[in-house]
């Protein structure tokens, strides 16, 4: 690592924040620096971005998020002593607002949590309707033949079902049983619910009217549903005695939660549903073409803080109910292959090593990956001129496609690769020339204009030719890193942060512990242990440098709930406990407890590789292989 100087960094983040005065508090977690301030305006996010050690800015809650990495508690107490906060200044509470703006922001952050674990899904049921569709073209099947039907059926399966994967996602961040959230789902999803909900008869629950929809496909009544089931779980708990809790809690949440269900949150959200179906499709009727070059313009401002998660629902929605979405899946198509252009244009421009190694990758992935975030953080938001760029790319491209009605006939349709969502099981050859144009025209554009208004790249120049430190003269050896704890596996692009889900900090994984017990995965030295508990760095003997993050947010705990078995200094073997959450302590203040196991140091290596081949792990089974 070279050599840093922790006052200057301290100084440029204080400028970039506003200046002193405008700090109310300031704390930290193992990689991020979380400022409150009196006036979030005064910040200058794109001054930030330009501090070299600064690698991402989260500005979407009431905290201003500043990612640096592991000497980050260097970095803020420096900052509180420049401040003359001193060090034993607590971070100032977030405070409930009543501004429509701040409420409406705080509903996009959440939507944006719980449907980050499931992009995934909704993208692999785009890509195999790509796959049904090219079949279908090439004569391989037949729309009656039984391939085609079962790939159809997977397809559909994705969205039938969504309300139980929403269950899941929805428990785990409101702190709640996810198999009695899953239950409540499948309640509502039933094939016998199905056809009551669609009969004459009228229903009731012990005397109760239900009230008749369908759910299927649905978004908002589960997760209505769930959050208020997360408070009854929180008052029974106190309520029932403790010898009764294991079957009368479970029971009575359960009872309650499908009566409220069926009367009122499920109808309630399905009415919620129908709005906003009906308010995107006001937007396209009315808006016409210039919908969609509106809000791609303003874009990329809204995936700055992961905010387009929040609109996820909009496109599912909109395809489960008239079968096409017209401006979600579009916007992400113009947007994400403009990054694959911007960066496709940096590479072949610039002659700093350091910045080809960012932009090949992020080229790779913004036009056949279908990710735009190694572009956006890697390059458009550090050289500023690329960002305008891909705007430019993104905006023009929309154009054509607002004025043409272009349509995605399912999700996922935001890359070169999965064009095919544009022909769809309607055969719309039109539809899907015209999405081969859109996407043209967002590359070629957002490249040429990257190459007219060039780029400072002189930043990357510096980072090749920093000092070198002691640090940087340990020779970095192929070795295994084992599991940290027994649980689920969790790969790091589902992790439920994006710091580490994209990899900012390094390549990562997640885990899940059963019990709450965490181990070393290699055998070295720990050199960092946080004042709150929640994060440990170790240095393995040959090279590589770990931090294990035990939770997400978990900051928020102060060490409750977390003990640490180890110390500054000192040596560890592979398989030694090093630290144990109490997991009840985690769910009643709602953390989610995915312990993350980030390299930090993974540019030192030739390769990673992850190799878990099932979903649980045993503690010191080998699940990273780094190649020297």
């Amino acid at each position: 690592m070279a050599k840093r100087d922790i006052p200057k960094i301290a100084q440029e983040v204080i400028a970039g924040v506003g200046g002193a005065k405008n700090i109310d508090s300031i704390d930290h977690c193992s990689t991020r620096l979380r400022i409150y301030l009196n006036d979030k305006s005064k910040a200058d996010s794109s001054k930030l971005n330009d501090i070299d050690e600064v690698v991402g800015i989260d500005d979407s809650t009431n905290q201003y998020q500043v990612v640096i990495g592991t000497y980050v508690e260097e970095v803020c107490d420096e900052i509180k002593n420049e401040i003359g906060a001193g060090s034993g200044k607590a971070p100032a509470k977030e405070k409930v607002s009543l501004n429509p703006l701040k409420l409406i922001g705080k509903f996009m952050e959440l939507l944006a949590r719980i449907f980050a674990p499931i992009v995934p899904a909704l993208s692999v049921a785009g890509f195999v309707k790509v796959i049904q569709i090219l079949l279908q073209l090439t004569g391989v099947i037949t729309a009656q033949s039984s391939t085609y039907l079962i790939l159809n059926t997977l397809t559909d399966a994705v969205f039938y079902f969504l309300p139980v994967y929403l269950a899941i996602t929805s428990a785990k961040l409101f702190g709640t049983n996810e198999i009695l959230a899953v239950v409540l789902a499948c309640l509502i999803l039933h094939p016998e619910m199905t056809t009551l909900m669609a009969s004459h008869k009228a229903l009731t629950l012990f005397a109760i009217p239900v009230i008749k929809t369908t759910y299927s496909s649905s978004v908002v009544p589960i997760i209505l549903s769930v959050w208020i089931m997360s408070k009854l779980d929180k008052w029974l708990n106190k309520i029932i005695p403790e010898f009764l809790k294991n079957f009368l809690k479970p029971l009575s949440l359960v009872l309650i939660m499908a009566v409220i269900l069926l009367t009122v949150t499920g109808p309630l959200g399905q009415v919620l549903s129908n709005w906003i179906s009906v308010g995107v499709q006001w937007l396209s009727n009315n808006a016409g073409a210039i919908a969609v070059p509106i809000i791609t313009a303003v874009g990329p401002l809204i995936s700055m803080g992961g905010m387009h998660l929040a609109l996820v629902p909009l496109a599912v929605q909109s395809i489960a109910q008239v079968g096409y979405d017209k401006i979600i899946n579009v916007w992400f198509l113009c947007n994400t292959v403009a990054s694959g252009g911007v960066a496709l244009a940096v590479f072949l421009k610039t002659k700093k090593n350091k910045l080809k190694n960012v932009a090949g990758p992020a080229a790779l992935a913004g036009l056949f990956g279908g990710i735009s975030e190694p572009s956006l953080y890697g390059i458009e938001y550090k050289m500023k001129k690329p960002f305008v760029a891909k705007i430019i790319g993104a905006t023009v491209a929309a154009v054509y496609a607002g004025f043409t009605g272009l349509k995605a006939y399912a999700f996922g349709g935001y890359s070169l690769t999965a064009l095919a969502v544009y022909y769809g099981n309607a055969h719309n050859v039109t539809n899907f020339t015209n999405a081969c144009i859109t996407a043209g025209i967002s590359i070629a554009v957002s490249f040429i204009m990257t190459w007219i208004l060039g780029f400072d790249d002189s930043s990357f120049a510096e980072k090749e030719n920093n000092e070198q430190t002691e640090n940087e003269t340990t020779e970095i050896k192929s070795e295994e890193l084992g599991a940290v704890a027994q649980g689920t596996y969790v790969p790091m692009k589902d992790i439920a942060d994006k710091v580490f889900s994209e990899g900012t900090l390094g390549q990562a994984y997640g885990v899940i512990s059963d019990d709450g017990k965490i181990y070393s995965p290699c055998d070295g030295k720990v050199t960092m242990v946080f004042k709150t508990k929640h994060a440990i760095g170790i240095t393995s003997f040959d090279g590589a440098e770990i931090l294990i993050h035990v939770g997400i947010d978990s900051v928020n705990l102060n060490g409750k709930g977390i003990t640490n078995f180890v110390k500054e200094g000192q040596e560890v073997k592979k398989g030694d406990l090093v630290a144990e959450y109490d997991k009840q302590v985690f769910a009643e203040n709602h953390i989610d407890d995915t312990t993350i196991v980030a390299i930090t140091n993974t540019d030192k290596y030739q390769s990673i590789n992850f190799m878990p081949q099932a979903d649980k792990l045993s503690v010191g089974q080998d699940v990273i292989a780094m190649k020297g």
